[in-house]
């Protein structure tokens, strides 16, 4: 291994015990009980309010007043994402505005938690009275280099282990899926995610039968 690696690798573990040390020191109280958490998922499920999601689970990422922009993404995303077809969105925002908060590190945590309405068991649950939503199983991190997005999915890594206010709600979506590494991971709920530069190709890649649903773009452009 070289030392650029092993820097990288110890730039990771550091990353893990700051967010970790992190989420525990913003973990909110939710009502356990059985009915609050019900009408919890029913919120995120059925609803998908992608505000209640971020504020509620994440906030040692995102927290105050929502901005014009914030309120603007959070209203947006979750519908974008059941488009038919398919649809290509840019967000510009200054900085400070959480943009990479609320896309690559909320966006995928969400993308699998949505992945449970694949179950005809889920959907009966919230009262899901459509189809089930389009299956997004296949989420790529880009980036301009490889290195900040395997951090991001990092990110996903430890949310998706570490957040018990996650867990309390959602415990069929949180801790280790099928593939755990590094650079690649499978959620529980069948949700592939993958970090690439720009330098990079994309074409080619696969999940299983699928070929990438969701490019979440952030930082493509180097200094």
């Amino acid at each position: 291994m070289s030392y650029t690696e092993k820097q990288f690798l110890e730039e990771l573990a550091a990353l893990k015990s700051e967010l970790r040390r992190d989420i525990e020191a913003h973990a909110v109280g939710l009502d356990p009980s059985k009915a609050a958490i019900a009408e919890r998922r029913r919120r995120v499920l059925k609803d998908g309010d992608f505000r209640f999601f971020a504020y509620t689970y994440f906030p040692h990422h995102i927290r105050g007043e929502p901005s014009l922009f914030q309120n603007t993404f959070c209203e947006r995303f979750p519908k974008l994402l059941r488009v038919p077809h398919g649809v290509k969105e840019w967000f510009k925002a200054p900085r400070g505005e959480a943009k990479s908060s609320l896309l690559t590190k909320i966006g995928p945590v969400w993308c699998a938690v949505q992945a449970l309405l694949q179950r005809a068991e889920i959907r009966s649950e919230v009262n899901w009275e459509n189809d089930p939503p389009y299956f997004i199983d296949y989420i790529i991190l880009l980036g301009a280099e490889t290195k900040l997005q395997t951090k991001l999915l990092e990110v996903a890594r430890i949310e998706l282990t570490v957040n018990s206010a996650l867990a309390l709600d959602f415990p069929e979506v949180c801790g280790v899926g099928p593939k755990w590494k590094v650079a690649e991971i499978i959620t529980k709920t069948g949700v592939k995610l993958e970090p690439f530069g720009a330098e990079q190709a994309i074409r080619g890649t696969f999940h299983g039968a699928s070929r990438p649903k969701l490019l979440l773009g952030d930082d493509l452009i180097t200094d």
